[in-house]
């Protein structure tokens, strides 16, 4: 299996891209995967930080080589020494600390304390107390006390006391004791005790012991199974709340209930 961060170590340099599944670097780097090519061509290596934290110092990741075979030209001290900076050049462009005001493309990013970051067609993991502004069809995963405002069809996944703004047609699964504020059409997931405001045609689905409160047209679940009891779910304006363990459909505001016999 492919860790976090692999490479491949070719005899003239070293390949590190952002993903890191082996065989696709081979493909990308036109080798084929193969016992010859092994013996002469390349290696594939990993670059294991410590207890999962990428924001730890590189120099102190361990170094694991993936393969049984190995070409003649490799030398374990001068090949990692190789590896270390070939990620070190990687992570100048794709893990932050402590930066603030900056804007990240298509890639994958890791950012911790980073202040309002504005991210288009990212993959981006947010820890701390970062902030940071999702566009596109950006995704993006809040740690800790991170911030995220997330438009058009990003996707967000908040965790621990993450805040998250969602509007157009995003997608949020918020847990712990996430806060969400869900506009336009976006769609929501909470878990353990988070709390949901749901603006617009927003649709929540409540799980655990989490609060919804839904404005406008939003609809709020309590899905099959959840434990959610109905009146953790505050219906306002022309919101709806269907009720899937006991098959109620509660409706607030002005609208008419009509009835169709079988």
């Amino acid at each position: 299996m492919c860790m976090f961060k692999s490479g491949i170590i070719l005899k003239d340099r070293v390949f590190v891209p952002d993903y890191d599944h082996h065989t696709d670097m081979l493909e990308e780097l036109g080798i084929e995967d193969n016992w010859t090519n092994a013996e002469t061509k390349f290696i594939r290596v990993e670059l294991i930080p410590p207890n999962n934290d990428m924001f730890s110092p590189i120099e102190t990741w361990k170094f694991n080589v993936d393969q049984d075979i190995l070409p003649d030209w490799y030398v374990k001290e001068v090949d990692r020494d190789r590896m270390v900076s070939a990620v070190k050049g990687w992570a100048k462009e794709h893990i932050f600390i402590d930066k603030s005001d900056f804007t990240i493309g298509e890639g994958t990013y890791y950012l911790k304390n980073c202040k309002r970051v504005a991210c288009h067609s990212s993959t981006v993991k947010a820890y701390d107390s970062s902030t940071v502004e999702a566009y596109d069809s950006s995704t993006v995963k809040a740690y800790d006390s991170s911030t995220v405002k997330a438009y058009d069809s990003s996707t967000v996944k908040a965790c621990h006391s993450s805040t998250v703004k969602a509007y157009d047609s995003s997608t949020v699964k918020a847990y712990d004791s996430s806060t969400v504020e869900a506009y336009d059409s976006s769609t929501v997931e909470a878990w353990g005790s988070s709390t949901v405001e749901a603006w617009g045609s927003s649709t929540v689905e409540a799980w655990g012991s989490s609060t919804v409160e839904a404005w406008g047209s939003a609809i709020a679940f309590i899905p099959k199974g959840s434990m959610v009891k109905r009146e953790s779910i505050v219906l306002m304006e022309n919101s709806t709340l269907k009720d899937c363990n006991t098959k109620t459909l509660y409706q607030s505001g002005d609208w008419k209930l009509v009835i169709i016999d079988d």
